[in-house]
C-alpha cells in the first residue's frame, strides 16, 4: 500500500468517515493518552462511523479540507482542525456528537478528537507498511529530485515528507497505549476502505 494512498485513507478517516473534527483540548500539544482513552476510542468506532454516515447521507459533510503540507513540525491533529466550522454549521448534530461520545465517557467531542488524533497517528506510525513508505519517502526525496517533478506530483511528495515529520512526533507512551488494539484499528480502517 503506497504512502499516498494511506494519507488518502488518513484523510478519508478524518474528514470523509468521521467529518466531524472537533478542536483538541490540548490545541497546538501532543495529547499524550491516558488510562482508558484508547480502549474507549476504539469501542465509540462504529457509532461515531453511524453518525458520519448520517450526516454524509444528509449532505453534510461538505467541509474540511486537510492540506498535509501544511502539517510538517506540527502534532498530528487531522480530528481537530475544524472544530469552529462544524460547530457553527452543524450545532444541533455537533450537539448530538458531543451526546454520543460521552456514552464513551469522554467530556466532550474535542476531547474525543484530541483522543482519536493520537490514537490515530500512534496506529499510523507502527503499521508495518507505513514505516517501508516512510523509509522510501525519506531515501528517495533529495531537494534537487523535488524541483524537477510536476507540480502536483512533487505537491504530494512533498506532503508526504510533512507527514513523515510530523509522525515522527508521536510519543512512544501513545505508541504503546495503541499497539494492543492496533488489530480492532486495522478492522475498523479496512472496513471503511472497502
Amino acid at each position: 500500500m503506497t504512502f499516498v494512498f494511506r494519507a488518502r485513507l488518513v484523510v478519508m478517516l478524518a474528514l470523509g468517515v468521521l467529518c466531524m473534527s472537533i478542536a483538541p483540548a490540548f490545541a497546538g500539544a501532543i495529547h499524550v493518552l491516558q488510562g482508558d482513552e484508547t480502549k474507549r476510542f476504539v469501542a465509540s468506532l462504529g457509532d461515531v462511523q453511524d453518525f458520519s454516515n448520517k450526516m454524509q447521507a444528509a449532505g453534510k459533510n461538505d467541509f474540511g479540507q486537510v492540506s498535509f503540507t501544511n502539517m510538517a513540525g506540527q502534532p498530528f491533529d487531522l480530528y481537530s482542525r475544524h472544530s469552529t466550522e462544524f460547530q457553527s454549521r452543524y450545532p444541533a448534530e455537533y450537539k448530538e456528537f458531543e451526546g454520543l461520545v460521552a456514552k464513551y465517557g469522554f467530556s466532550s467531542a474535542s476531547e474525543w478528537s484530541a483522543v482519536a488524533d493520537s490514537v490515530m497517528s500512534a496506529f499510523l506510525v507502527q503499521d508495518p507498511k507505513m514505516q517501508v513508505a516512510f523509509q522510501q519517502i525519506e531515501q528517495q526525496m533529495p531537494p534537487e529530485i523535488l524541483s524537477k517533478m510536476p507540480e502536483q506530483t512533487r505537491k504530494q511528495m512533498e506532503a508526504g515528507m510533512a507527514m513523515v515529520k510530523t509522525l515522527k512526533q508521536v510519543p512512544q507512551d501513545n505508541i504503546t497505549a495503541v499497539k494492543p488494539f492496533a488489530p480492532q484499528i486495522k478492522e475498523f480502517v479496512d472496513g471503511i476502505n472497502k
